[in-house]
């Protein structure tokens, strides 16, 4: 039986190490983008229905969206929930690819108006979509082009 050298067996473990730090850097990478990534609340209208969910930014010019109906409203809603990438085309604008359970598809041009701040706009045979996101509810109703939700008086 041949024996291996010294060099022989150091230069196998090696290359091993190797592999595995390289698959590791991967996942190093990704934690450590999600834990500078910036998340904010946001509003999205498509066809018609009003869903709240996230937008999270992460600092490599992408991100992603998810947005859920609400609770009440989900039993009658034929959208419940859609979600998505996002990808910036120049220093204020982006682009976000949502993707909704019903089949609603839709490109929402996206302009930022600061680093977590932001609209968008598109377009689906059955209507129109918008979303805004990182401020009130009544700024991003009024970027959205919709009246904010009327919310009862308070009794004393």
């Amino acid at each position: 039986m041949k024996q291996q050298s010294f060099a022989g067996r150091a230069l196998g473990y090696g290359s091993a190490l190797m592999v595995l730090l390289l698959c590791g850097c991967a996942k190093v990478n990704d934690v450590g983008l999600l834990l500078v990534s910036s998340s904010e609340y946001a509003f999205l209208s498509v066809n018609g229905q009003m869903l709240g969910g996230t937008v999270t930014l992460v600092p490599d010019r992408t991100g992603r969206v998810s947005f859920a109906a609400d609770e009440t409203v989900k039993k009658n809603a034929t959208i419940t929930t859609c979600s998505g990438g996002m990808r910036y085309t120049a220093t204020y604008s982006a682009e976000v690819d949502l993707h909704c359970n019903e089949g609603t598809q839709v490109v929402l041009k996206t302009t930022l108006i600061s680093e977590t701040r932001g609209y968008g706009y598109g377009s689906t045979p059955q209507g129109p979509v918008s979303f805004a996101f990182g401020m009130p509810e009544a700024d991003a109703y009024a970027f959205m082009g919709r009246a904010a939700p009327e919310v009862p008086a308070q009794t004393p």
